[in-house]
C-alpha cells in the first residue's frame, strides 16, 4: 500500500481511492513527523503508514534528507530546540520550518501547538524566527570559542543567549488545521471538513464525485443531481459575451468534480463559492457535448452547508424545486 501511495502522490483522483482502502482495511495513516517520517510513504512499527517528509510542500529533497540523516545520527528529537540546534540551518530554512509546523510534522515534539510556531510575538517576529535567530547566535558563540587562542570556555557566557519562551496562544480551529494539511500535504489525514455535515449530505445528496470518473455508458444516473463538497478551487473567467462565469472544483470524500457555472446562477451564488466553503450544488448530470462518453455536472443552484445544517428539520423539498 505504501508503494501504491508513493506512485499516486500528487494526484487526488489516484490517491483518494487508496486512502479509502486504508480506512476500509483499518490501516492508520499518520501525520508527518520529524521523528518518524522517512523520505517517502513508509510503513511504521505498528503497521501504520507514515507520510514522507519530501511530500510536504515547501520542504524539498535536500531538507528532507538533512532531517533524516540528522535523526539517524542524533536520535529522535526531544523538543523544538533540540531539533533546531541539531539540524543544519543552511538546509532547513525558515520556509521549511513553517511547512513542517503547519503540516503537523512538529506535533511529535510536544513543544506547542501549530499556531504557536507561526503567530507574531511582541517584537513582530514569529516563534520560528526567534528559534532560528537563537540557534544562529549559539552556533556563532561556539565557533568563536573554537577559534579563541586559549579555548577557555569561561571567557564566554554561553547562557547569555537565552532560549525564547513559546508564545501562549490557542490552537487554530479544526477546519484551519485540516486546510493546512490539504495545502501542505495534498490531502486530509487527521479528518475531513465534510465529516460534520454527514447527516446533511445523507439527507439531500443523490450522487458523489466518483460518478463523474466513470464512462457515461456505465452509469445510469443522468438527470437531477445534488452533490456536496468543499470548494477547493474557483476561478472567475470571461465568456465570449463578455460576462463572468465560474470554473469550480468541488471536493468530497471520493475525489473531485469540475464544473462551470454561468449567467444569473453564477451572479446569484458566487459569494457562496469561496475557497474552503462547504456547499451543496443542485443541477443535473449529462453527457459532455464534445465527449459523449464522459459525464459532466450542470449546476443551477448552490446552498451553503451551514445554513442547511442549522435548518436541518425545516428545509426539505425546496432544494429540489
Amino acid at each position: 500500500m505504501a508503494a501504491s501511495l508513493i506512485n499516486a502522490q500528487g494526484t487526488t483522483e489516484a490517491i483518494t481511492p487508496l486512502l479509502q482502502d486504508c480506512q476500509r482495511m483499518r490501516i492508520q495513516i499518520k501525520v508527518t513527523s520529524v521523528n518518524t517520517s522517512n523520505y517517502d510513504f513508509d510503513v511504521g512499527e505498528e503497521g501504520e503508514i507514515c507520510y514522507g517528509l519530501a511530500g510536504i510542500k515547501g520542504v524539498g529533497e535536500s531538507s528532507a534528507r538533512c532531517i533524516i540523516e540528522t535523526r539517524e545520527r542524533h536520535g529522535k528529537f526531544n523538543n523544538i530546540f533540540d531539533f533546531s540546534e541539531s539540524i543544519d540551518l543552511r538546509a532547513v530554512n525558515k520556509k521549511t520550518f513553517e511547512s513542517l509546523a503547519l503540516s503537523g510534522a512538529f506535533d511529535c515534539l510536544n513543544s506547542g501547538n501549530r499556531r504557536q510556531y507561526i503567530i507574531s510575538t511582541n517584537d513582530g517576529t514569529s516563534f520560528i524566527e526567534q528559534i532560528i535567530s537563537y540557534v544562529g547566535k549559539v552556533k556563532a558563540e561556539e565557533e568563536e570559542m573554537k577559534n579563541s587562542l586559549f579555548g577557555d570556555l569561561e571567557q564566554f557566557n554561553i547562557t547569555s543567549t537565552q532560549r525564547h519562551k513559546i508564545p501562549n496562544c490557542i490552537e487554530y480551529p479544526q477546519i484551519d488545521l485540516l486546510n493546512f494539511e490539504k495545502e501542505y500535504i495534498g490531502f486530509y489525514i487527521s479528518g475531513h471538513p465534510l465529516e460534520r455535515y454527514k447527516s446533511v449530505m445523507n439527507k439531500y445528496c443523490t450522487c458523489r464525485s466518483s460518478v463523474f470518473q466513470q464512462k457515461a455508458e456505465d452509469v445510469d444516473v443522468e438527470g437531477k443531481c445534488v452533490i456536496a463538497g468543499i470548494v477547493s478551487d474557483m476561478r472567475v473567467k470571461m465568456s465570449k459575451r463578455d460576462t463572468q462565469y465560474g470554473v469550480v472544483t468541488l471536493e468530497d470524500f471520493d475525489g473531485e468534480v469540475n464544473f462551470s457555472i454561468f449567467g444569473e446562477t453564477f451572479t446569484k451564488h458566487k459569494d457562496l463559492l469561496k475557497l474552503g466553503a462547504a456547499v451543496i450544488c443542485v443541477g443535473y448530470i449529462t453527457s459532455k457535448y464534445n465527449d459523449p462518453e464522459r459525464l459532466e455536472f450542470k449546476c443551477n443552484k448552490v446552498f451553503d452547508m451551514i445554513t442547511l445544517e442549522n435548518n436541518f428539520y425545516i428545509i426539505t423539498l425546496n432544494v429540489y424545486e
